[in-house]
């Protein structure tokens, strides 16, 4: 009796976990395919790259050292007149033949434009007339290294000198170990080391 009286909404449960059954496997079934379609369209195959015409085409030349410790010194050129035309139409395979990685070159493609990175040993041109001193290995003399005190040891030893640092006052001791005595003058440097020698 009590199935009797309430049969109707018995008829009526089933029907909605029907439909809803229904509309979840139909909803599952249209998504699964778009995912699919998804994944088909993401399956594209890379852009070859070339230098179009309109392309502006910058040269860096940069050094090893300098680069190593930050030095910002390097600017880009841009490549102009036939030297810029040669490259018109180059693929990227052709590119990478013409400036190899072996030579120290490095290519970087932008979205208008192209940098051709040379990356030379050594310290740039304008470090290069730089100096510093340091204190050597054994703590005992002053030397005189090449680059900015920036680079340390690393820009190389450009002489020896027979000056003691511990017989320098305190103050000038602790500059020369902070790395505070630089130079773009050679004047200017020997005149410092023969203050120090009197």
């Amino acid at each position: 009796m009590f199935l009797k009286q309430y049969k109707h909404l018995y008829i009526w449960f089933v029907m909605v976990a029907f439909l809803s059954f229904f509309t979840v496997y139909v909803y599952m079934s249209v998504t699964a395919g778009d995912k699919e379609q998804e994944t088909e369209q993401t399956v594209v195959p890379a852009i070859k790259k070339s230098i179009l015409p309109e392309m502006k085409v910058f040269l860096r030349e940069q050094y090893e050292i300098c680069k190593e410790h930050g030095l910002s010194c390097w600017e880009d050129t841009v490549l102009q007149g036939a030297a810029r035309r040669e490259l018109d139409n180059l693929s990227e395979s052709e590119v990478l033949a013409r400036y190899p990685e072996a030579a120290g070159w490095k290519v970087l493609w932008q979205k208008d434009s192209l940098v051709l990175v040379r990356t030379k040993t050594g310290l740039c041109p304008l470090h290069q007339k730089m100096w510093h001193l340091e204190v050597d290995e054994d703590g005992r003399y002053i030397e005189i290294y090449s680059g900015p005190s920036a680079v340390g040891k690393d820009g190389g030893l450009y002489r020896k000198t027979g000056i003691e640092i511990t017989k320098l006052p305190a103050e000038i001791q602790n500059k020369i170990r902070e790395g505070l005595f630089e130079f773009i003058s050679w004047d200017e440097l020997v005149a410092i080391l023969d203050s120090f020698s009197e």
